[in-house]
């Protein structure tokens, strides 16, 4: 459900942009290494592998490897996190809220980060809270021009 939320709102940001989603870390690194994009919605909470079965490989923060990854690789892609939670338990990583997670991830990934938002918001806060985040990025008809 987060993830058609969040495209509805990015197409009337965006109109003309291309979305793909990704539900697992290994889905959404291969999508990362094969295009360039220029905005990445990024859920903190999903699955580190394809086996929906396999609750072992589900990570409550698993979004944050996803943002190492891009780190790591040198890929500039924007990131906005995208998350239904506003308190996280994690044994590794000192977060707590919602508030937390954003001060971390602009701490450590400030190139990277344009924010957090939280995804329970309605519909039209949530498209003011894109577009602000999303001013400095250029639109598709504005790059073919």
């Amino acid at each position: 459900m987060k993830i058609e939320q969040a495209k509805r709102i990015l197409v009337k940001i965006f109109p003309d942009a291309e979305y793909r989603s990704a539900k697992n870390f290994q889905r959404a690194i291969s999508m990362l290494e094969g295009y360039e994009w220029d905005l990445v919605i990024l859920d903190m909470s999903f699955s580190i592998n394809d086996d929906p079965s396999d609750y072992a490989g589900f990570e409550g923060l698993a979004g944050v490897q996803v943002l190492q990854y891009l780190f790591r690789s040198d890929i500039k892609t924007k990131v906005i996190i995208f998350s239904a939670h506003t308190q996280f338990e994690d044994p590794y990583l000192s977060v707590g809220s919602l508030e937390d997670l954003q001060e971390l991830v602009l701490e450590y990934f400030e190139e990277l980060c344009l924010g957090c938002v939280y995804s329970k918001l309605p519909d039209a806060e949530l498209e003011v809270v894109f577009r602000e985040l999303t001013e400095d990025i250029e639109s598709t008809d504005e790059k073919t021009k």
